[in-house]
């Protein structure tokens, strides 16, 4: 079934990935790519759904979703970090609050047969939304059906290629079937897409040439990919050559999830988190089916339900927030953001990882990485040591997320009690990641030495696809020979060398603070190509110039 919560949806492993600067190997990592969906548990449920009864399938995604909403019930229906407003953000167009963008995933036929009533429904209330068909699925769409939308004031959209969740089996494939979809693009004058079973891969998405893409979500742990992108705000997709496209991701639970899976009676979850996106400012985007909408006259069967829920949502909006709200297409948006938003000052949403044995706020250049990722608008991630015995386990600060694991002692003279607890914070951080990975999908993991063997606590989510950046800010041998007065020749120091050179082939790119370690480290353990310097500058926000205050003459030196 569709992008939403429809039944029989699948994913393959992980989102978009990037990371800063080139790098060596794309080779290997593209052949690992290639092996981690094919073993993916998406993939294997695809080959056997044609065996498994649908009422088996769902009551299976029913039993699921009982156990995630309880294990989700901190960042579902709401994510409260989702309502932070991006850097530069224009606002809506005539100082409107919000946005309300209503979309359908038309899935089969029975959905085709119901689009224009759903569309003479939405009129009678005031609204306009865009319908998203299949090209080459169970049906085909009549030139006059998408000719009367047009008309009417509606869009339509492109909902994948084919409806079997085999869009991103593989890149090659992915390649063939993205050609036919330019066509259909072309030919239909179309501006964005969805992915069917809300599979995402967001680089990929370039090869189309769309506008926009709505095949993410702020918050949904009931998706086969619960990645949500954590925003109720449009964000900005690079690509290569200055090139990219707006990503707007759904902000209200699906219908099919809510009331099939979830067997809800009511849309006070739909209201509840309506009035949240309000009171915010954000983007209320909805994706409903017609295959699941009963109109009146017919009795709703087990996998429906009645229309007039639908309906209840769009009232409640025209009369509680009458005259506050932008009720635009998603390529409105979509071209609302491009004319308001400069290039540079555009908001991104990669989700970033920092890992570091040291205290989060007395680290000048992981926290100067991680601010400056949270302000262009990226969710971004620390797990960290605690300095001091009252900080908290996690805490938000300016915008990037803490995550405390364990505190650091300062009597490390001793070099087993040093050992212990680098190992101790290895293997939390490690479990740490799996589990945050495994819950919100990170695009990068950025980790900090020392030790550099901290680097393979992030096997989890470079296994999935997470790109990988090791930081070298002090040499591990050199400095532990010199700490303990051990000679270039010791064992210690030559086990360091060995774990120091296997933990840069394990990253995807290492970065180094400044020339002479790029020399040593290039020399004996990394490529040239994959190892960037960058040095530790001040923070222009606490040191620029400022005007004289004393006129005596003297020098200062600081």
């Amino acid at each position: 079934m569709a992008g939403g919560g429809a039944p029989d949806r699948g994913s393959a492993a992980g989102g978009g990935r990037a990371v800063a600067g080139g790098y060596a190997g794309r080779k290997a990592q593209a052949a690992r790519r290639r092996i981690v969906p094919m073993l993916s548990l998406n993939h294997a449920y695809y080959f056997l759904k044609q065996y498994v009864p649908l009422d088996v399938r769902i009551g299976l995604r029913r039993w699921r979703a009982r156990r995630r909403r309880r294990s989700f019930a901190d960042v579902w229906p709401i994510d409260p970090k989702a309502g932070r407003t991006p850097p530069g953000w224009p606002g809506w167009p005539e100082g409107k609050r919000f946005a309300v963008v209503l979309t359908h995933d038309v899935e089969g036929r029975k959905g085709l047969a119901r689009v224009e009533r759903l569309m003479r429904l939405e009129q009678a209330h005031g609204f306009r939304s865009c319908f998203n068909f299949v090209p080459e699925g169970e049906y085909r769409v009549p030139d006059a059906l998408r000719q009367a939308l047009e008309q009417a004031g509606f869009e339509a959209g492109i909902h994948g290629l084919e409806h079997d969740g085999k869009l991103y089996a593989s890149k090659k494939g992915f390649l063939r079937k993205a050609a036919r979809i330019r066509e259909y693009l072309r030919k239909w004058n179309i501006a964005g897409f969805r992915s069917p079973y809300m599979q995402h891969r967001l680089p990929w998405l370039h090869d189309l040439g769309v506008e926009y893409d709505a095949s993410t979500f702020d918050t949904d742990p009931f998706e086969p990919e619960p990645d949500g992108m954590g925003t109720i705000f449009p964000f900005w997709v690079p690509g290569p050559g200055g090139s990219g496209f707006v990503e707007l991701p759904y902000t209200l639970v699906q219908d099919f999830t809510l009331f099939v899976i979830l067997r809800e009676k009511t849309i006070e979850l739909w209201k509840r988190k309506t009035d949240w996106i309000a009171e915010r400012g954000g983007m209320l985007l909805l994706t409903t089916h017609p295959d699941y909408i009963c109109f009146p006259g017919s009795e709703p069967s087990w996998d429906e339900y009645p229309a007039a829920r639908y309906e209840e949502l769009l009232e409640y909006l025209r009369t509680r927030y009458a005259g506050q709200y932008w009720q635009a297409l998603p390529r409105e948006v979509a071209r609302h953001y491009r004319a308001h938003m400069e290039p540079q000052a555009r908001n991104s949403r990669k989700k970033v990882c920092m890992v570091t044995y040291s205290d989060y706020e007395s680290d000048g250049r992981v926290r100067r990485y991680a601010e400056a990722l949270a302000k262009r608008g990226d969710l971004v991630e620390v797990i960290s040591l605690a300095g001091k015995q009252a900080q908290p386990a996690e805490e938000q600060i300016e915008g990037v997320n803490v995550f405390r694991i364990q505190r650091r002692r300062r009597d490390e003279r001793h070099k087993l009690a040093y050992g212990w607890r680098l190992l101790r914070f290895h293997l939390g951080a490690a479990a740490l990641l799996t589990r945050r990975h495994h819950r919100i999908r990170y695009d990068l993991v950025h980790v900090h030495n020392i030790p550099d063997s901290l680097v393979f606590a992030a096997w989890y989510p470079k296994w999935t696809g997470a790109r990988l950046i090791l930081d070298i800010h002090d040499i591990v041998p050199e400095l532990y020979a010199n700490k303990f007065a051990a000679g270039s020749n010791h064992l210690v120091v030559k086990l360091l060398r060995r774990i120091e050179k296997r933990s840069m082939a394990f990253a995807d790119h290492v970065i180094v603070s400044n020339h002479l370690w790029h020399q040593t480290l290039t020399a004996r353990s990394v490529e040239a190509e994959r190892c960037t310097v960058f040095l530790n500058h001040v923070d222009p926000a606490i040191f620029y110039p400022r005007p004289r205050t004393r006129n005596d003459g003297r020098i200062v030196i600081l």
